[in-house]
This record gives C-alpha cells, structure tokens and sequence, in this order.
C-alpha cells in the first residue's frame, strides 16, 4: 500500500497508515533522523559523569544502543556522531529532539556542552539555533548516565555494573532490574527545523457523546522579532481528501510570546475509531499572514471518545474490556528446547467488546 497520497502539491496521510512509523516528530518534514554514524565510548567506574572523552571512541553499530553490562562496568554511556545541517534549512529553528532517553543525557555540540534531557521530560527537545547554521557539519556527543541520575538525593550510588536499588529510591520508572537500568539510547534523536511562527502544540479532542465535535487546544509561537498578525486554518484530511474545515481564526502574536487558543467545530458525521475499523484522520493547521504562508503542521488522529460508566470503560458509547498486552509465551515461560522464552516474542492483545452489563 502506499504510504503517501498526492493532493496537489502537498501530501497527506493514507487511510490507516503513517509516513514512516518509525517517525516521532512528524508534524513537519523538515527532520533529520541520526540513525547512522554513531560511535561509542564507556566512561570510568565513577559516581559522576567525567569530561567529554577524546579518545577510545569505537563503532556503535545499530540502535538500540546500550550498554554491555558483561563487558563494560559503567554508570556512563558516552556516544558521538557528525552530521551536517541541510543548507534548506536556512531561515528556520533548529531543534534536537529526543524521543526516550535512559536516564539523562547530557549534549554537546563540536565539544561545547549545551544542555541535557532527562527521560522523564522525554519526547522533548533542546534548541540549537544559536549553535549550529545550515551547511554546518557538527559533532553531537551525549554522555548518558543510567538509572543513577534518578535516584533521590542523598542515596549511596552503587558501584559501577550493579543495577539494582529499592524502588523507594527512584524519582522516575525504570522498569525491571537489571536491563531496565542500562544506559541507553533506544530511539534516534531527530535533527527538526521548525518556523519561528509556527503552531507549536496541538491537542485534539473528538466528542462522541451527545452532539458530536471536534475540540483543539492550541498553542501558536513567535520567535521572530516582530509583532506577527495571523490567520489560523484547521482543516481535516482523509486519504488527501478535504472532508472537514473549521472557521478560520485569528491571532496576533507579539515577538518571543505564547498564545493560546481553543477551538470547538461541530461533525455530524466523522467515521469513528474503533479496533475493528481504525479510521484516521489529519490534521492540517495552517497560520497565513499576508498572503504569505508561515507554518503547516500535520496531526494524526482518530474520532474516538473514551469515557468511564461505573466499573466500565466506554468506547464511542460502547462498554468493552481491554485485556493484558502480553508476550505469546507458554505457561511456564521456558521454550520447547528447555531455554527461558524472550521477552522478544511476538505480542497479542485481546480485545472483547460487551455486549451486554453482565461482564
């Protein structure tokens, strides 16, 4: 199936399916994913992360990357790559943006330290504009520590290579001992340019129940250094085919600002979400202004509506239950050749729908 259909001179998402699943950001196509390239470096046995390595750098190989617990003895995951910002990208916001991180990750860029992201502010971005320009080939470096960095304040570091602390002792979810506290990068960091008028936050909201509409919380920023006077377009999308449109708005966005607006459009007849038919929509926000167009962001969706009735979860109105996402393992979690079954085997989910209020 195609991935992609064409309308005019701007593409759209298909029935079901995304671009590229793989994506995080997809609101722009201004992004650069960091798959390849990288090269790693295992820091020291101390508590505290320690400068910026200048040798001992090795191949990376594929994501995820990760330290090796039975080879390397270390709180600290050191990785590097260079990369070059496309000259196209001239004029607009760059941003490093960071799906997941395992725990903290402290950046920088041609061996200047910019800035550090920690899981729990993940997905999130730092901003690079006042560092990088188009056409600039760079070194990015993060040196990552694991799941020490969420410990609370005065707990006693275990030595490098043990992974494993009281669950009192966390600040933030990290999973099962002793993988869950590996450091990590699971997920490529993605290189985004970005308008500086633009639509940066989206939240939309279908309503099911009662009379059906669509509900936008909307946040708009200007970085430029002048007062813009905008236009909001918000239209819907189905298969590159206008199907919706909400009134268009308007904004005035002084420099370096936030603003927020909301939006409710009545839709008499949206196809709704549900297992059996998981119809998706876009949308399609456009800020104008004077003719000239500053921003379009893209947001996937599905009509659907969740809502609790008593002990029920409602969907679209309807109860039904959702039942564990689990590995397909036998009842004794060993393989047929004796060996503990992988947490890599292939997933169900169950999905029941009730038809009446007994269950």
């Amino acid at each position: 199936m195609d991935l992609f259909l064409k309308n005019g001179l701007e593409r759209s998402f298909s029935y079901r399916h995304h671009p590229d699943p793989a994506l995080w950001y997809t609101a722009r196509s201004e992004t650069l994913v960091l798959r390849n390239g990288w090269e790693r470096c295992v820091g020291g046995t101390e508590e505290k992360r320690g400068p910026l390595p200048q040798s001992g750098w090795k191949p990376a190989g594929n994501f995820p990357l990760e330290i090796r617990p039975k080879e390397e003895k270390s709180h600290i995951l050191w990785l590097r790559t260079r990369q070059t910002v496309p000259v196209s990208w001239k004029g607009k916001q760059i941003s490093l943006a960071f799906p997941t991180i395992h725990f903290q990750g402290d950046v920088f860029i041609n061996g200047r330290e910019i800035g550090s992201i920690s899981l729990w502010e993940t997905p999130g971005k730092l901003e690079l504009s006042r560092f990088l320009k188009p056409g600039e080939t760079f070194e990015l470096a993060i040196g990552i520590t694991d799941y020490i960095a969420t410990l609370l304040p005065g707990t006693p570091i275990p030595p490098a290579g043990i992974y494993d602390s009281s669950l009192r002792t966390l600040t933030a979810a990290v999973g099962h001992f002793p993988s869950g506290g590996y450091a990590a990068l699971k997920t490529p960091p993605v290189l985004l340019a970005e308008p500086e008028v633009r639509t940066e936050f989206a939240f939309i909201k279908p309503r099911v129940s009662g009379k059906k509409s669509l509900d936008l919380d909307l946040e708009l920023v200007n970085h430029s250094g002048k007062t813009r006077d905008v236009t909001v377009e918000c239209e819907i999308f189905q298969a590159g085919k206008k199907v919706h449109a909400f009134r268009a708005g308007h904004a005035v966005l002084k420099p370096n600002t936030l603003v927020k607006l909301k939006k409710e459009e009545p839709w008499s007849d949206p196809e709704l979400w549900t297992p059996e038919t998981p119809v998706l929509y876009e949308l399609r926000i456009t800020l104008r202004s004077s003719g000239e167009t500053l921003d379009v962001r893209r947001e996937r969706f599905g009509f659907r509506e969740i809502t609790i009735d008593g002990p029920h979860f409602k969907l679209n109105g309807e109860k039904f239950t959702l039942l564990r996402l689990q590995p397909d393992l036998p009842d004794n979690n060993v393989l047929a050749n004796g060996s503990p079954a992988s947490d890599t085997l292939p997933l169900s989910l169950s999905y029941r729908r009730i038809c009446d209020g007994r269950n």
